[in-house]
């Protein structure tokens, strides 16, 4: 399922959550218009450079010719700034529209309200703790993938986790009783096709 929106009114202007939308919107222009991608080498987290800067990491392209499929290799492009920066840029990159727009819409639904309860400063470094902590865990997990990785999901996916535990009821997982709150999370359901395979947001 979808989220569209929620009914919980927050009490100040989610200034954070509307910067971190807006920092993201120019970021992905600014992918729309790099033809190359040198945006996600520069900017995205790849392990195995950032645990080995010093190491001979290509890149391997597959384009197409008369002859079929020819693969190249090339250097990987370094990251600016040091990788150590990566761990961070990599969640303000974007890998498509449905990517940035799914992303944005979760962060608008769910950020404000956490922002209200955490406060701006609080929220701000919440927010990027989560997703240094989600590019941490992907470091950890894939250690030489020379691949690079993108995306905010793991930011948000800590603000609602955050949201979820400051609004039980709303997020539907009211401990206190099984009836739906007044206050309920409107939502869109997907429906697949009869005996094909699914998946969904929650």
């Amino acid at each position: 399922m979808i989220p569209l929106r929620d009914d919980v009114p927050s009490s100040r202007r989610p200034v954070v959550t509307q910067a971190g939308i807006v920092a993201c919107a120019v970021v992905f222009l600014l992918q729309l218009a790099d033809a190359d991608g040198a945006l996600f080498e520069r900017l995205g987290l790849v392990p195995a450079r950032f645990l080995e800067p010093g190491g001979d990491h290509v890149v391997r392209e597959v384009a197409g010719s008369a002859f079929g499929q020819v693969v190249r290799s090339r250097p990987l492009l370094p990251a600016w700034g040091g990788d150590w920066l990566t761990l961070l840029s990599c969640t303000f990159l974007h890998g498509g529209w449905l990517h940035f727009l799914g992303n944005m819409l979760f962060l608008w639904i769910f950020g404000d309200n956490v922002e209200d309860r955490l406060g701006r400063w609080g929220f701000l470094l919440f927010y990027l703790g989560c997703g240094i902590a989600a590019s941490a865990a992907h470091l950890a997990s894939e250690p030489e993938s020379a691949v690079p990785t993108i995306g905010a999901s793991g930011a948000i996916a800590g603000v609602m986790g955050a949201y979820l535990c400051a609004l039980p009821a709303v997020a539907g997982a009211d401990a206190r009783g099984p009836g739906p709150s007044s206050s309920e999370l409107s939502q869109v359901w997907l429906r697949p096709r009869a005996g094909t395979p699914w998946s969904g947001y929650s």
